[in-house]
């Protein structure tokens, strides 16, 4: 609610998907899960927490009965993160269907906050009739890809490469999923499949809170489009913070080649 009241407060477009279909207030919450075989999701411990919210239904049950849900085969893990990596391709296919054409996508977590105004700014400059994947450059195995909770940008043509040309991509996955350790990492895998290998956008999409944040050559002198962690509380000062600038719809950036223009 914090994120839809703040950073995506002028977002057209904006979609949010969880792992049972719900509401918040009038926003539709999407079950990303909904379209996995029977026949992975019945015999997958990965799966038990679903099955039970599924049970369930009510959101405050499930709070107060599965929030400290373990994984049934490993249990420091909460079992809600493991069910969490089935998502992410899912989303891909689910968010083309839902919104097609559309020249770009961000994909973000529920702790992610968005700078509108400098993402505006960012992708006017960039093709989306090219391949684009675009994150905060995380690595395992050796392997780059999009860390989730900083946001990736995927292009129009990324998408359909993914979501059209190569349907029905994250069912061939499923049934690999219970042995991968995340959703974020695995889409990378595909998309490189895909020949499209990420394009590195840090600092502009950045893992950090406003307060945890180096200042330094590489980070505030360079657009700030997400950062991630953000609790409810920063949302909120950092929505008030965008909400006092006197003009709104640019960036600071944009600004000062304005002004120069203008001192010229």
């Amino acid at each position: 609610p914090t994120q839809l009241r703040t950073a995506l407060r002028c977002a057209p477009y904006v979609y949010v998907f969880s792992d049972m279909a719900q509401s918040i207030g009038e926003t539709q919450v999407y079950d990303s899960l909904d379209t996995i075989a029977p026949s992975i999701k019945d015999v997958n411990t990965d799966f038990d927490i679903y099955r039970k919210q599924q049970e369930l239904k009510d959101p405050e049950k499930i709070m107060t009965e599965l929030s400290d849900m373990r994984d049934a085969r490993m249990k420091d893990d909460l079992a809600a993160w493991t069910l969490d990596k089935y998502k992410n391709m899912h989303i891909v296919e689910k968010i083309w269907e839902l919104q097609p054409e559309m020249d770009w996508y961000l994909h973000i977590d529920a702790d992610t906050y968005v700078m509108w105004s400098s993402l505006i700014t960012w992708i006017q400059r960039l093709d989306p009739s090219k391949k684009s994947y675009m994150g905060s450059l995380a690595l395992i195995n050796d392997l780059a890809f999009g860390h989730g909770g900083s946001g990736y940008l995927m292009s129009r043509e990324a998408m359909r490469t993914f979501a059209v040309i190569n349907n029905g991509t994250a069912a061939k996955w499923d049934s690999k999923m219970h042995d991968e350790c995340c959703g974020d990492w695995v889409l990378a895998q595909v998309l490189k499949e895909y020949k499209m290998d990420l394009k590195n956008s840090w600092p502009t999409i950045n893992g950090e809170t406003q307060s945890t944040i180096p200042f330094a050559e590489d980070h505030w002198c360079q657009p700030l489009v997400t950062l991630h962690h953000i609790s409810s509380p920063e949302a909120e000062q950092l929505g008030s913070f965008e909400a006092k600038r006197k003009d709104k719809s640019v960036s600071k950036a944009d600004k000062t080649k304005h002004q120069k223009r203008e001192e010229h």
